[in-house]
């Protein structure tokens, strides 16, 4: 862990967007900005951003510096495998995505009571300290969202766990259900040194209640971020605090007083503490019973048991992304399928939950073709604007297969396509072009991939050639 020069990382979770793509210039320029001022670690996963995340490091990143100069960590999420031979190819989709040979830190992502199990029956943590000892991982972690006891089970069973990161701020620090301060311990006693994320608690403590934010404003200096993030990193052990950031006015802010790191003073401490009570007062701090999840304690009483004596509440079953559930409900024949087909969606990532609103547009969309898979399509036609811009090559294939699914139960299927797997898959192809705009505008060739990628004039017959070399 000696490439890591500060205390402070870039998550890559919350990038600078415009519309629903990373605006990789800014991208770039936070990315420059932050390695001038002396850091170097960065952090992404292959959900963050619909895998969006991984390629914009890439071309901002990876490309533009030498390996030596950054560190960087990815993560091993559920979603992407059912069975352990899943795990490294999936692995090595990663390293070409962020254009790298080796993660620095590669952690089991969002570790919990409802997924710990999967990782385990898949060899997840084996597969990864294999990686390891190959020399395409540095170090093996995990990332971790539930109670003290589950990352206590977690570190007893495999010691060999290098990193931690959990959610730490002064709003969680005692809360009953996040229970930072009880996990923080839980690693203090394993030796493990902590990655602190969600030290702002999602924005929470950067947009404070007017009475909040004049208790922190009458210290004379320093933003509301400065004082939750300087709060988490003041802790023994507190190898890394992580910044979701998504604008250079956040950086420089953030990089100004974490260059010269200073923990908190007693007066600074103070009115941390003061606004909590704030927040407490005006219970700003969700219902520490349901946790948001709406339902009553009383819900907790209501099992679901399956064939394998497994037995989930309600509440932990709508905590559980698809691919979760699925094995959860696996003698729920109904249920199970219509799981099935929200997973060959590749939305297997998404909790039952989930808010329709917090979804892109391209999951929305998806979400709306799963009431129509497995239905006869003979009168049906189905338009996508280039629907694979900004998902992982991955993800591109598994709408590859939503699209043969739909063809093959009767529908037209009209795509509007750059991608070359895609126009590749066609079974009828109309070139436009030969340019674009004034270059452009007629049909320059049509028929299958095959008869573009042979008609001289076009320039997407070339880029399928190169593609099949």
């Amino acid at each position: 862990m000696e490439k890591i020069r500060k205390n402070f990382g870039f998550g890559c979770m919350r990038l600078p967007m415009i519309g629903e793509d990373v605006d990789i210039e800014q991208t770039k320029q936070m990315v420059d900005c932050f390695l001038e001022q002396g850091f170097n670690y960065f952090d992404t996963a292959h959900g963050y951003l619909q895998g969006k995340s991984e390629l914009a490091l890439k071309e901002c990143l990876t490309s533009r510096y030498p390996r030596e100069d950054y560190v960087l960590t990815d993560k091993l999420s559920g979603s992407y495998f059912k069975k352990e031979e899943d795990i490294r190819p999936f692995f090595e989709s990663q390293l070409a995505a962020c254009g790298v040979d080796y993660f620095d830190f590669y952690l089991m992502h969002s570790q919990s009571t409802t997924n710990y199990q999967h990782y385990r029956d898949c060899r997840a943590y084996e597969t990864a300290f294999a990686l390891k000892a190959e020399g395409k991982v540095r170090h093996v972690g995990i990332s971790f969202h539930d109670r003290a006891a589950v990352l206590e089970q977690i570190l007893t069973d495999y010691p060999a766990i290098e990193v931690v990161q959990i959610q730490f701020n002064y709003l969680d620090y005692d809360d009953v259900a996040v229970q930072s301060r009880k996990c923080y311990e839980v690693c203090r006693r394993h030796g493990k040194p902590v990655l602190v994320m969600e030290p702002v608690k999602g924005g929470s403590l950067v947009n404070l209640p007017d009475d909040a934010k004049a208790v922190l404003d009458a210290l004379h200096g320093g933003s509301p971020a400065s004082y939750a993030i300087r709060f988490a990193a003041g802790f023994p052990g507190m190898m890394m605090v992580l910044s979701g950031m998504s604008n250079m006015e956040q950086m420089k802010d953030n990089l100004s007083y974490m260059r010269d790191f200073k923990p908190l003073n007693e007066t600074e401490l103070a009115a941390v503490k003061k606004v909590q009570e704030i927040f407490h007062s005006k219970d700003l701090i969700p219902c520490t019973a349901c946790r948001g999840s709406r339902y009553a304690p009383e819900a907790d009483a209501v099992h679901h048991e399956n064939k394998h004596g497994g037995a989930y509440t309600l509440p932990e079953l709508m905590d559980m992304d698809i691919n979760t559930a699925l094995t959860a409900c696996t003698d729920l024949k109904l249920v199970t399928q219509r799981l099935k087909v929200l997973q060959d969606l590749g939305l297997g990532y998404l909790t039952l939950g989930e808010e329709t609103p917090s979804l892109s547009g391209g999951e929305a969309q998806r979400l709306k073709l799963a009431s129509e898979m497995g239905r006869k399509q003979h009168d049906a036609v189905f338009v996508f604007d280039e629907p694979t811009i900004g998902l992982h090559p991955l993800d591109v294939r598994v709408l590859l297969h939503v699209f043969d699914e739909l063809v093959a139960n009767g529908a037209t299927v009209v795509v509007i396509e750059h991608d070359l797997d895609v126009i590749a898959n066609a079974d009828y192809v109309v070139d436009m072009g030969p340019g674009g705009g004034e270059a452009g505008g007629r049909v320059v060739c049509e028929g299958a991939p095959s008869r573009i990628a042979a008609c001289p004039e076009s320039v997407t017959g070339r880029y399928l050639q190169s593609s099949q070399c």
